[in-house]
């Protein structure tokens, strides 16, 4: 087994994440836009389903907290408020992630969709950080291993989304210049972390994400690594 894979399957099964009945969509408040450019992202944003997709998710067998709900626009930085069990999105934030995609993308539209990739995953980084109540940056690991858990089985298609959010936040990561910098250093995913979670999704369906991305794995024996740790991961959030 590969040292990702390993890694991933000992965290999983090391967690003990409480298991409820399932939570109806969870209410999107969208704040008033502050500027023109603030106004036609968030229609954007809102037109995409990004964040009603997200909210829908979240009917799972996972705990989620009472009262959770998500909310869009402002300025600041994306958090999960533990206290308001709220989740922050801020426009700030969609502004940045749409500006930093345009410098490796070439058309306006290509940095708008890699924006709202990086838009997504730290969407669903904050939804698992509130299934364990805690913002703090030591429980990266596990929001990370969760929300590549909900956007696979909860869409056809998540796994292939998700591993474009991963390239999209992995290249937001190496933006160190700028307002966001800081909380993208703080959250960054490099190459290793990325592997680990291409792993998962990998793992979740071999002969599919084989024939659609050769290169996922670096080597063949590393397959079962991947299998073994998406099963510790499935069975774990998995009702019965």
């Amino acid at each position: 087994m590969t040292r990702p894979a390993r890694y991933l399957t000992t965290l999983l099964l090391a967690l003990a994440l409480p298991i409820a009945s399932a939570l109806a969509a969870v209410p999107v408040i969208w704040l008033p836009p502050d500027d023109a450019e603030h106004t036609l992202l968030l229609d954007a944003l809102k037109q995409s389903g990004i964040v009603q997709d997200a909210a829908s998710a979240t009917d799972t067998p996972a705990a989620w907290p009472e009262a959770l709900r998500i909310r869009v626009g402002g300025d600041g930085l994306p958090r999960y408020d533990v206290e308001a069990r709220s989740i922050e999105l801020p426009a700030d934030y969609l502004a940045a992630a749409v500006r930093a995609q345009a410098e490796f993308e070439v058309e306006r539209s290509d940095a708008l969709k890699r924006g709202f990739d990086v838009v997504e995953y730290t969407l669903y980084h904050l939804l698992g950080h509130a299934i364990t109540g805690d913002y703090d940056v030591d429980n990266d690991d596990i929001a990370e291993a969760f929300s590549t858990w909900l956007m696979v089985t909860s869409f056809p298609n998540g796994g292939e989304q998700w591993l474009e959010n991963v390239h999209a936040f992995g290249r937001a990561s190496q933006k160190l210049d700028g307002p966001l910098s800081d909380y993208w250093h703080r959250h960054a995913l490099f190459r290793t972390r990325e592997k680990q979670l291409n792993c998962l999704v990998f793992g979740s369906n071999i002969a599919h994400f084989a024939n659609l991305y050769p290169g996922l794995t670096e080597a063949p024996d590393a397959a079962q690594g991947c299998v073994e740790a998406w099963q510790a991961l499935d069975a774990q959030y998995r009702s019965d």
